[in-house]
């Protein structure tokens, strides 16, 4: 535990949830739209995570969890071997494509990056990205996902909400399985891209792989008008860290 923290084990999962999403910059208004709740409901939270800690200020709370949070993980993961990435089956590059049954979500499967192939010219756009270069194939519908969302004219009031939303969404799943690290969210005018880069512990990895590919995401961010059209699973062979991406159509 971190010098002069708070103990946060008072703390239930409901009030580590609200916390977390205001760790995010979220109000208590878009914190209750998120979680079904009333604002109300979430101002009491806050209330009691206040009260059981000693710490006058939310936002601090929530700043001091996140903080936390990131310490606790960053010993389990120096004290526990590196896991065998997820999907390097064989050391060396492999692509893979299938359809998820009664979804529209194309799943790529098994890219090793230190055997990847060099990026052919039209793939240069992906070369800096800190997530996805040296993992975006670059003769698939991802790479011109890729470069529509960050070529089309933004429409601000649409892109910012279902990029406070997606950030929102996946963190809360990712939080399920002990990872407390922003996503990164860009929307454009018709299409959002999310992509991550996190380390998760071997017995879970099994589990968040699934629930990003299974019909309660799905269906949930369909609810919000999103349709999901391709996304991609890799592992960086050196640091064991898992790479995701995921294309989300407008409408």
């Amino acid at each position: 535990m971190l010098q002069n923290a708070p103990d946060l084990s008072l703390l239930n999962p409901a009030e580590l949830q609200v916390l977390r999403l205001f760790a995010q910059g979220h109000t208590a208004k878009s914190v209750a739209q998120l979680t079904d709740r009333s604002v109300g409901a979430v101002n009491e939270r806050l209330r009691e995570a206040r009260r059981k800690t000693g710490v006058a200020s939310s936002r601090e709370l929530a700043r001091l969890l996140v903080a936390q949070e990131n310490w606790d993980e960053k010993l389990a993961l120096d004290q526990e071997p590196s896991p065998t990435p997820v999907l390097d089956m064989h050391g060396r590059a492999r692509r893979e494509y299938r359809l998820l049954k009664g979804a529209n979500i194309m799943i790529l499967l098994a890219i090793s990056l230190l055997s990847a192939s060099t990026p052919s010219p039209s793939g240069a756009v992906v070369d800096k990205d800190e997530i996805l270069s040296s993992f975006m194939p670059q003769d698939a519908s991802p790479l011109e996902q890729y470069q529509q969302v960050r070529g089309e004219v933004r429409d601000e009031s649409w892109a910012h909400a279902q990029e406070q939303m997606l950030g929102a969404r996946f963190a809360v799943l990712l939080a399920k399985y002990g990872v407390h690290k922003p996503v990164r969210v860009l929307c454009g005018n018709t299409l959002c891209e999310v992509a991550l880069r996190v380390r998760v512990s071997a017995k879970r990895l099994g589990g968040l792989v699934a629930e990003l590919q299974e019909r309660p995401l799905l269906d949930d961010l369909k609810r919000h008008g999103l349709t999901g059209t391709s996304a991609g699973f890799g592992s960086d062979k050196e640091t064991a860290d898992m790479l995701y991406f995921s294309y989300w159509k407008r409408g």
